[in-house]
């Protein structure tokens, strides 16, 4: 028996959030980055799903850097405006499930380099399709603060 649509989104959040729970940081790799630093960006990752999930562009809005750069694997750039545009969108519908695995968190000084796989839920054109993508997000920790400077996805096929 094929589980229902809400017991499919339930599960989606729990999947996002175990990988979450489960995935640590790498240690940090000089005395600039702290183990608060990593729990704080391990929570912005864990944030951002649900914002996804949920479309809150006010996430965002308050998490992104103003010049934000966001490259697409469809080969297209978006800005933090475009971004936020499109998920006040009440026409566009947005992922059902999203999850993050292979996490690794690497430190220069005030700069963090995230990496991780995303696999994605979403409908497009009336049929449910899932992708798998590499993520890798950078960010600069400004007033004691992480923001995301510029987000990069790249097309990666599915692993056996």
């Amino acid at each position: 028996m094929r589980p229902t649509s809400k017991r499919r989104r339930c599960r989606a959040v729990l999947c996002a959030l175990a990988v979450f729970a489960c995935t640590r940081a790498s240690e940090p790799a000089n005395s600039a980055a702290t183990a608060l630093d990593g729990a704080a960006l391990d929570k912005w990752e864990g944030d951002a799903i649900l914002a996804s999930l949920s479309h809150d562009a006010d996430f965002y809005s308050q998490n992104l850097v103003d010049d934000w750069s966001g490259g697409s694997s469809d080969g297209s750039f978006q800005t933090k405006s475009m971004l936020l545009r499109e998920l006040r969108d009440s026409t566009k519908r947005g992922p059902t499930m999203v999850c993050h695995s292979h996490m690794t968190l690497r430190f220069f000084d005030l700069t963090a380099v995230v990496t991780y796989i995303r696999t994605t839920d979403s409908h497009r054109d009336g049929n449910c399709v899932q992708t798998t993508a590499i993520e890798t997000d950078t960010f600069v920790k400004t007033n004691g603060h992480w923001l995301q400077i510029a987000s990069h996805t790249s097309s990666a096929s599915r692993r056996p």
